[in-house]
């Protein structure tokens, strides 16, 4: 009979320890894949992630950058529309997406009898789908309707969702410049 050593690894129980490494492998690369998708789903639950925003002010004709306290607000037509012109012409000059987003959150139906130009169409019942389309928190959104109710609601809806600079615009009504169909 041949004797070994204590301490020498024979073929035998080195396919066992193999065999175990790969085990303990796995049940490691296990834990971390459930631990990082734990961590991910934790993440996509609490919205996107906010951060402070620059924006331009909505009363000044340059792009210079704002603080911003509050999150949910309410502009007038006449800032709100400043506010768009400003960020399409600087979008224009650096061939960059837009950083102000305006949400139209009326109906299809209602969205296609007339809306403020540039205006995506998100109904209230669909806002969560808003993060498909504006995946970054930090940027500024103004949300309309028909009349200011469902506005209000989708303002204080996407500030759950972690949108940091939101505004209510309130109702297409009250929109004295040019609409399209």
């Amino acid at each position: 009979m041949k004797k070994t050593n204590p301490g020498s690894i024979t073929q035998k129980n080195f396919i066992k320890l193999k065999k175990n490494e790969i085990l303990l492998l796995s049940g490691m690369t296990l834990f971390v894949l459930i631990t990082i998708a734990l961590m991910m789903s934790s993440n996509l639950m609490a919205g996107p992630v906010a951060k402070p925003t620059p924006e331009v002010s909505a009363t000044e004709t340059t792009t210079e950058a704002v603080t911003v306290e509050k999150i949910n607000k309410t502009i007038t037509p006449e800032e709100a529309k400043t506010l768009l012109e400003a960020d399409q012409k600087r979008a224009t000059e650096t061939k960059t997406p837009p950083e102000v987003y305006l949400i139209d959150v009326r109906t299809p139906e209602e969205f296609s009898e007339g809306r403020i130009p540039n205006s995506l169409n998100i109904p209230l019942d669909k806002l969560e789908s808003i993060q498909m389309l504006v995946p970054y928190a930090d940027r500024s959104i103004i949300v309309y309707c028909r009349s200011g109710n469902r506005s209000a609601q989708a303002a204080a809806l996407l500030g759950t969702y972690g949108y940091n600079t939101v505004y209510d615009l309130g109702g297409i009504v009250n929109w004295p410049y040019e609409t399209t169909k």
